[in-house]
């Protein structure tokens, strides 16, 4: 009985000892050694986030995970400054606590380093006391290669693989990379429409393609088991994230959960078909006595012979499975961010194109012709700066280190901040955020200011990427075959939104437009579209039509060759010609045989006004409103201008917040505006009744729009439908408030003897009035109606991208406000004020040339017409794109689609290169915009009070998307961020 008691009471005393020491553990590593660390790092001055028990689940993550969310959940303007974007709460941190911070994960202290100095010490220790971070033991199954191994281990290992990605033998896989490029290339061809262009999102296709190169290069003829094999790992990939983010606690990894089982079943079939493929491989060498095969897995084989057993069947497949989650993401998205980056530097595309042609014509690219791409490695190791495939390296102490003078205990995470080295203007100079591959030129060791080293894409030291050489041979490649074979840009549709998905991507895909490089002769190309059968005719006559063009495409002069194509629209054909000359020649045209196009008598509601009018009519008209716009009326109608700026900058100013910041979408707050510019300046006292006419003539607009867009039958019209019978009543109504305007000012000048009002309705009455009613009130009520059409739009939009434009060059933004002060001070500009403005005027010229209103310019003939010397039959439509011709470098230089103002400076007649004028934003000839000057002065003074009172700059939430709804508007708005002065 009393051994049993001793025995009990034992018992009872060692569980008591062991719940203590747990206790006691758990405490120590909860509690007591985070504030240990945290005492030992504070004590050296660096600053940072403190340990908190009860946050021990959440604090830093939490505020970092919201940060991530908060910020990634809008897309950021269309720049190269992402830093702050991608990483927001270690930029944060950065800007609060300084280049050494303290943060925590869970109960680990991380320390965030942002010193390339300390970067390269840390990254070339041999001490031993710095290994890589550990890791969740579920996402082990990933992978256990070279990367995750430490000490001698990792040393033996990496000795071994090494010579597998000597260039000698990356040299074999050569043709692997370009069969895969040509693959690449002949999908994107066939994706390929009649015009020549599709749009493509290149990001999944640049992570199927490096799949596709990682396989056969890794595998050769077994190539498609390769395939599957990288299928799985993509899987087991993302279940290997799911377990990194989350909270493991010991024996996790053994439970049957249905995840755990489908990551050990993956790995298994990934060992399996790996041991198989192997020992097929292995009988073959025993056969023929040699390894048959130039790819990844003969070279480790071959490695294993050498080293009598060293490299194990277990080291080759981990080594295997690593090659994949290393080689394809790095690989995918930096010619992913490339061919971004080279749609938004078209100048450089060109570079590298025009490289690319001389270096190796047409064919496919060898060796010897990458390596003398050195445009194209410039652009590279830019992109390389700018989006590093890897945002951050990860290194963890095992032991106490000093590091530079700092003391970093045992157990702490070390965070070195790739894409921070590479965005700080103490290295890179101030132009740290914009795409210059000149400061490549002489190599990635002269990059940086005083050639200090601050570039990491592969990491550095004893551990830098074994991969590194044959990344760069596949991307250059790939990039030089697509160079050779299509111009690319922006889709509409982008979103500029960088974000970390184990590699840094595009959160939402890259669309690009791709253009492929036909041959220039004309008449190939619209054969090509009359035999794809683009259109849909049944009269013979139409065919008859079609041959005539193409017959005519022999005789056209070699200069215009490249310059004209054909499309339709339903059964009529459209000449589309991107050479100004020619546009000048058509718009110039008196003969009376080329007209504005037909349209679907349903859009004759919206107006009749002058710019529908044709022959005698139209000069008729011209001529009598023409007066109306002279400089010495509209002077009288600057008070309405200043008056409608008031008000818009008072708006602004009540939005302002105690900070003295507001966002606001300019892109409706100048719809406004300009519709009360012209109300003001067209009704004058009569103003309200102006805003809601132009109300009304809003929704007629989208009606009319919708009418333009859709196919018209005759009759349609007097269908009463819901939306005809809106037409109509809409119409109605402007007529009769318009009607009993006029009435009344008629009334008025009867009594005084003369119109009181310096605005359009009086002026257009006064040239009734002397005329001798060759004006009637109809023709006045339709110049009216068109009045609201072609002034707002026009107006609101040239505001809208100005502050785009000046939010993105604020040096330009800068120069134009110390303009404006000088000239006026802070009192309202008069005209005298606004024609001294020479710097503002070069701005908003220059903006109109980037995003004309109207992106082009349409005409009709109506009887057979030599142009050029190119005969063009009745009843074709004409598309001048002026948007074309403002951004031609044959015009505007190399750097015709970048924002330079100076190229105004001597006015607009010597902008283009020898000064052949390719500027059309109001059109040109007869019927060039007789709003012109109204629209300059009323931009002018806006932007110039504007200027007097904020400075501003883009919203991160602002995405560049430039689209057309009758002129060319930013699809998404635009948001920007005022500070008042």
């Amino acid at each position: 009985m009393e051994n049993c008691t001793t025995l009990i009471t034992t018992l009872l005393i060692s569980s008591a000892s062991l719940v203590l020491y747990g206790l006691m553990r758990v405490v120590y590593v909860v509690w007591w050694r985070p504030k240990s660390l945290e005492k030992q790092l504070r004590q050296q001055g660096i600053q940072g986030t403190s340990f908190n028990l009860l946050q021990i689940h959440g604090g830093d993550m939490k505020k970092m995970a919201k940060a991530y969310k908060e910020t990634w959940s809008k897309p950021m303007s269309l720049n190269h400054h992402i830093a702050p974007y991608v990483l927001p709460y270690f930029h944060q941190m950065v800007q609060k606590y300084g280049k050494v911070s303290l943060s925590w994960i869970q109960s680990r202290p991380r320390l965030l380093l942002m010193d390339p100095k300390l970067c390269r010490l840390i990254l070339s220790d041999k001490s031993g006391h710095i290994i890589k971070p550990p890791v969740n033991p579920l996402a082990d199954l990933l992978q256990k290669g070279v990367a995750t191994l430490e000490g001698e281990k990792w040393a033996k290992r990496r000795k071994l693989i090494t010579p597998a990605f000597h260039l000698e033998n990356l040299k074999g896989m050569v043709p692997a990379f370009s069969s895969c490029c040509v693959d690449l290339i002949n999908k994107w061809k066939k994706s390929i429409t009649s015009s020549g262009t599709c749009e493509i999102d290149v990001a999944p296709e640049f992570q199927n393609f490096a799949g596709d190169v990682i396989a056969r290069t890794a595998f050769g003829s077994c190539f498609e088991e390769g395939k599957m094999i990288f299928e799985l790992q993509k899987e087991q990939l993302a279940l290997s994230l799911e377990a990194f983010q989350s909270i493991y606690f010991p024996g996790l990894r053994f439970m049957p959960t249905k995840k755990n089982r489908r990551r050990h079943n993956i790995d298994k079939v990934i060992r399996e078909t790996l041991q198989d493929m192997i020992r097929k491989r292995e009988q073959a060498m025993q056969i023929s006595g040699e390894f048959g095969n130039n790819d990844l897995l003969d070279l480790l084989l071959q490695f294993k012979e050498q080293s009598g057993n060293d490299l194990t069947i277990e080291d080759i497949i981990e080594e295997c499975k690593l090659f994949y989650i290393a080689g394809r993401e790095t690989t995918a998205n930096w010619l992913t961010w490339t061919m971004v980056v080279l749609s938004m530097h078209t100048n450089w595309q060109e570079k590298a194109r025009e490289e690319v042609l001389r270096t190796c014509g047409k064919n496919v690219p060898n060796i010897e012709n990458l390596n003398n791409l050195k445009i194209v490695s410039m652009i590279m190791n830019e992109v390389l700066r700018l989006y590093p495939p890897v945002i951050a390296l990860l290194r963890h102490t095992i032991k106490k280190t000093n590091i530079g003078g700092i003391s970093i205990p045992s157990g702490v995470d070390i965070w070195l901040p790739t894409l921070f080295f590479h965005h700080d203007p103490e290295y890179w100079g101030n132009d740290a955020g914009e795409f210059k591959p000149e400061r490549f030129a002489q190599g990635v060791s002269k990059a940086t200011k005083d050639q200090q080293n601050a570039f990491y894409p592969f990491g550095w030291g004893p551990r830098f990427c074994l991969g590194q050489t044959f990344a760069m041979i596949e991307a250059k490649m790939a990039l030089a075959m697509i160079l050779q074979t299509f111009s690319f840009e922006l889709s509409p549709s982008y979103n500029h939104s960088p974000f970390i998905l184990i590699t840094l991507q595009p959160q939402h895909g890259a669309p690009i437009i791709l253009h492929q490089l036909f041959s220039s002769h004309v008449h190939t190309h619209i054969c090509t579209v009359w035999v794809a059968g683009n259109f849909c005719i049944s009269d013979i006559f139409m065919v008859l039509i079609m041959m005539h063009f193409v017959a005519m495409t022999f005789d056209i002069e070699k200069k215009y060759i490249g310059k004209v194509s054909l499309s339709w629209i339903q059964s009529r054909p459209r000449l589309l010609l991107t050479d100004p000359e020619l546009s000048r020649l058509i718009l110039s045209d008196k003969s009376g045989h080329i007209i504005k196009p037909p349209v679907n008598p349903l859009a004759e509601i919206l107006q009749k006004g002058v710019a529908t009018l044709e022959g005698e009519k139209w000069a008729k008209r011209r001529k009598l409103i023409t007066p109306a716009f002279h400089l010495e009326n509209l002077k009288g109608m600057v008070p309405a201008f200043s008056s409608c700026c008031v008000d818009l900058i008072n708006k602004w100013k009540k939005s302002i917040n105690s900070s003295g910041t507001c966002e606001i979408n300019v892109a409706p707050e100048f719809q406004n505006f300009a519709g009360d510019v012209i109300a003001r300046t067209a009704f004058g006292s009569c103003f309200e009744e102006g805003k809601m006419i132009f109300e009304l003539q809003k929704e007629q607009l989208v009606l009319s729009l919708e009418a333009f867009q859709s196919i018209y039958f005759p009759g349609l019209r007097f269908i009463p439908t819901k939306k005809n019978r809106r037409r109509y009543n809409i119409d109605k109504v402007i007529k009769e408030t318009l009607q009993d305007m006029i009435r009344k000012r008629e009334q008025a000048m009867q009594v005084n003897g003369e119109f009181g009002n310096n605005d359009l309705l009086d002026l257009l009455l006064q040239c009734k009035e002397q005329s001798g009613n060759d004006l009637t009130i109809e023709e006045i009520i339709e110049e009216c109606k068109l009045f609201y059409i072609a002034g707002q739009g026009t107006s609101a939009n040239s505001l809208t991208w100005t502050m785009i434009v000046l939010s993105m060059h604020t040096d330009w933004q800068e120069k134009a406000r110390e303009e404006v002060l000088r000239t006026c001070g802070k009192n309202v500009p008069n005209i005298e004020n606004l024609n001294n403005l020479k710097i503002v005027s070069m701005i908003m010229n220059e903006v109109l040339r980037l995003y004309p209103p109207v992106i082009a310019l349409l005409r009709h003939t109506i009887k057979k017409t030599n142009i050029g010397g190119m005969s063009i039959p009745s009843g074709v439509d004409i598309w001048l794109p002026t948007l074309f011709f403002h951004h031609n470098p044959e015009y505007w230089g190399n750097d015709a689609g970048e924002f330079k103002p100076e190229r105004f400076a001597q006015g607009v007649s010597k902008a283009t290169k020898d000064q052949q004028n390719a500027f059309y934003p109001f059109g040109w000839g007869p019927r060039f915009c007789l709003g012109q000057t109204f629209s300059v002065i009323e931009a002018k003074m806006a932007l110039a009070m504007i200027l007097q009172t904020f400075s501003f700059e883009l919203s991160p939430s602002y995405t560049h998307s430039p689209f057309i709804l009758n002129t060319l508007q930013p699809q998404h708005g635009a948001p920007i961020i005022l500070h008042q002065l």
